[in-house]
């Protein structure tokens, strides 16, 4: 079976004023709080949330992708 293809790249939608943008994702940590280019307001994951990547973004983390979660 052919190993699923990790991707590193996911749209990020700011949850107050909806602006999205394409964020590079870091392999090795996660990221827990994300600052909108747009409007500036700051968004954190919770503590029950694996990142921002998995609360915001289209595509979830590299290590949920890899855990196929």
């Amino acid at each position: 079976m052919a190993e699923k293809s990790i991707r590193y790249r996911s749209i990020v939608q700011c949850p107050y004023c909806g602006f999205k943008v394409t964020e590079k994702m870091p392999m090795q940590r996660k990221v827990m709080e994300y600052t909108c280019p747009a409007c500036g307001k700051k968004t954190t994951a919770r503590e029950d949330e694996c990142c921002i990547f998995c609360k915001l973004g289209n595509v979830p983390c590299p290590e949920k992708q890899r855990l196929g979660v």
